[in-house]
């Protein structure tokens, strides 16, 4: 199976895209909720590229539930460091 690779325009979308991954993912503790939020609220950036993943994964649809989806969303996490 081919790698998922996400490309981004900054260091933001990066962020964001694995901070969504992980807030997505099962295996998020209580301190991930809390450290994604202190994130969030650190720049208006964060904030703003959070948001647009969010819109973005929306327009997916009935497809973000596929598991070939979700095991994306997985290994992004894992891969990430998250």
């Amino acid at each position: 199976m081919k790698r998922f690779q996400v490309y981004t325009n900054s260091k933001n979308d990066d962020q964001a895209c694995k901070w969504f991954s992980l807030m997505c993912s099962d295996l998020r503790t209580e301190n991930d909720i809390v450290e994604c939020d202190k994130w969030l609220n650190s720049d208006g950036r964060n904030y703003r590229a959070y948001q647009q993943v969010e819109a973005l994964w929306s327009l997916f649809g009935s497809f973000s539930e596929r598991a070939e989806i979700l095991a994306m969303v997985q290994r992004v996490r894992y891969d990430s460091g998250f």
